[in-house]
């Protein structure tokens, strides 16, 4: 559980820093050769954005399974 809380306070650290960063990477998409920088910080963002929802549904599957089985 300690983990769960270690790498969520990670990710919203990260998050934070890729939205400060955000008109940065805009201005990287607008100028030649450099959309690749932007591409990585969209893609970056995604996932970041993504994990929280996935541990939920990982945490209340094992709730749901837990509360399933007869003890």
């Amino acid at each position: 559980m300690l983990v769960v809380v270690v790498v969520l306070i990670i990710r919203q650290i990260a998050i934070i820093t890729l939205v400060v960063f955000s008109p940065v990477a805009i201005l990287l998409y607008l100028l030649p050769n450099t959309e690749s920088y932007f591409n990585k910080w969209r893609k970056t963002l995604i996932q970041l954005l993504m994990m929280y929802p996935m541990i939920v549904l990982l945490f209340a599957f094992g709730t749901a399974v837990a509360m399933a089985m007869p003890i």
